[in-house]
C-alpha cells in the first residue's frame, strides 16, 4: 500500500477492521509523513469531539435556563393575589342636596 492509501485508510481508521488497522499502524512506524498526517487526524478528530460535546452543553444548559425562566414565571402567575383596594366613603360637605364624597385607600 502507498501512503495515498494508507492516509485515506486513517480517516476513516475507526470504521477499519483489525486486519486494516494493523497495516495502517505497522505503516505509520516506517513513514514519517503518515505518522504525522496520522496524528494530525486523530488531533482534528478530538477537537471536533469536543466541540460536539461543548455544544450539546451549551444547548442544554438554554434549555435549563429557559425551563427555569419558564417555572419561575409560571409560580408568579400561580401565585399572584391581585389588591384589591378597599375605599370608604367620607362625605366632606352636603350642600343644596348634592353629596361629594371621595374614596380613601382603605390600607
Amino acid at each position: 500500500m502507498n501512503c495515498r492509501e494508507i492516509q485515506e485508510k486513517i480517516v476513516l481508521f475507526e470504521e477499519l477492521d483489525e486486519k486494516e488497522r494493523k497495516l495502517v499502524l505497522e505503516h505509520i512506524r516506517v513513514c514519517e509523513e503518515c505518522e504525522s498526517f496520522y496524528r494530525e487526524e486523530k488531533r482534528l478528530k478530538e477537537m471536533l469531539k469536543r466541540v460536539r460535546i461543548e455544544r450539546k452543553l451549551r444547548v442544554r444548559r438554554v434549555a435549563i435556563t429557559a425551563f427555569a425562566v419558564m417555572a419561575t414565571l409560571l409560580t408568579l402567575l400561580l401565585t399572584f393575589k391581585p389588591h384589591r383596594a378597599q375605599f370608604h366613603e367620607l362625605i366632606i360637605s352636603e350642600q343644596e342636596n348634592a353629596v361629594v364624597k371621595v374614596l380613601i385607600n382603605g390600607r
